[in-house]
């Protein structure tokens, strides 16, 4: 599948490579296919790639009464010894964590969310694929990148400061707070220890300045 997709390659000492789409989401949607399909069915796992979008379909059976709501909120596998050999071989995770796996992945990519649909006896995931040439898309990988090359060392909430001021160097501190969830002293305890380590920069004002990180 990874050679169907397009990627982004960053020549530095040496070659970084960034798929199109995060290839844990799409590890994790291949994985949710061979964990929960129906294994009485003779229809086989489908990876289909088009111009805009990535599906990946298996066959399921579920009680006819159960929602997407059910399934997105646990874990129903049809296998439950295939399940459980797959954790013992650290493929998959604590039951129903992968959907959300899934999404944690593509949120820091900055992309949407997959589709998701369970009609008949087909479970669909569907990733649409970025617009490589768009300048919201350059954005969010540029910044990613920035971040990226960064962040050894820091504890959480100092990368996603990073992160938030390369998207919006006239971020506040009040802005932070609330995106990130942590106390305004909190935020400028951070900001203390990544001035220190040269990583961030205050220019101007308070009111009228802006951050600038350091390479």
């Amino acid at each position: 599948m990874k050679n169907k997709l397009n990627t982004e390659y960053v020549i530095k000492t040496e070659r970084e490579e960034y798929l199109e789409l995060p290839e844990d989401a799409l590890r994790e949607a291949v994985l949710n296919a061979i964990a929960h399909r129906d294994y009485f069915s003779t229809s086989h796992i489908q990876i289909n790639i088009y111009k805009n979008s990535v599906e990946i379909i298996n066959p399921a059976s579920y009680p006819r009464n159960i929602t997407i709501k059910d399934l997105l909120s646990g874990s129903h596998p049809r296998n439950l010894f295939l399940f459980s050999m797959m954790q013992r071989a650290n493929l998959v995770e604590k039951v129903g964590s992968g959907i959300k796996r899934i999404n944690d992945a593509m949120n820091e990519y900055k992309l949407d969310k997959p589709l998701i649909e369970y009609e008949n006896i087909w479970f669909r995931i569907v990733f649409t694929r970025p617009d490589l040439q768009s300048n919201s898309y350059q954005q969010r990988m540029g910044s990613k990148r920035l971040v990226e090359g960064l962040v050894e060392g820091l504890v959480e909430s100092q990368k996603e400061i990073l992160q938030l001021v390369s998207e919006n160097p006239k971020i506040s501190k009040r802005e932070m707070s609330e995106k990130i969830g942590i106390s305004t002293t909190a935020i400028d305890k951070n900001i203390n220890a990544l001035k220190k380590k040269g990583l961030l920069k205050r220019i101007g004002p308070a009111k009228g300045g802006y951050w600038r990180i350091s390479r």
